[in-house]
């Protein structure tokens, strides 16, 4: 009776940091026919709500095992789950702050700092960069100066007459980038391994 979700819509909503997945529901009018409307609803709905956590986990694993973050927490609050109801459907709503580069075990050496971002790719080495605390020495960060010198206007420099690059913070990959690139699939490919069977179950409890 069941047929799979025969696609993913995917797209940004608000601002460029906000990724909505959801799931689009085709080709059940076999289960309407059999159960009814409401009842096929009721089983789409069930059965989303159940796959929505293995969904959730597989994509953030497949991310942790791409992507150095140690603290996993930063990507787990990031990927939300909303689930809606008449006309069932489940969106996967992901958002949050670019991490600082420091946060892929960032190590400070003579020469600049090493980072580990892509666990397949090993550490990549940043000449005359240097981890120090940020504005009024709240939050660590990753640094190095860039671009044409100017007259810095506050600090230590600021009135001597002596120009230097100015200093730019190094962030890493957006959350919202990682899952599109390696979340996304993983979702497909288990929502075309469980759904049926999840919601064949729900059709058959409403049936009894």
């Amino acid at each position: 009776i069941a047929n799979r979700p025969q696609s993913l819509t995917i797209f940004c909503a608000g601002e460029e940091a906000d990724l909505k997945i959801e799931l689009e529901l085709k080709g059940l009018e076999a289960a309407t026919k059999t159960v009814g409307a409401e009842k096929a609803d009721t089983a789409m709905s069930r059965a989303l709500a159940r796959i929505s956590g293995p969904l959730r986990s597989a994509a953030l694993r497949e991310i942790r095992a791409k992507y150095n973050l140690p603290r996993s927490e930063r990507v787990k609050d990031a990927v939300k789950i909303y689930k809606g109801y008449r006309p069932a459907k489940l969106t996967i709503a992901t958002r949050g702050k670019t991490p600082g580069l420091h946060h892929y075990a960032g190590k400070q050496t003579k020469t600049g700092v090493s980072v580990l971002v892509r666990r397949d790719r090993g550490r990549k080495k940043l000449r005359h960069a240097f981890l120090a605390p940020g504005a009024g020495g709240k939050g660590l960060g990753l640094w190095h100066r860039e671009g044409a010198k100017v007259l810095p206007s506050k600090g230590r420099y600021a009135g001597t007459g002596i120009k230097r690059q100015p200093l730019t913070r190094l962030f890493g990959p957006d959350i919202v980038g990682m899952m599109k690139k390696f979340g996304v699939g993983k979702i497909r490919e288990v929502l075309v391994l469980r759904w049926d069977k999840e919601f064949d179950r729900e059709l058959k409890w409403l049936l009894k």
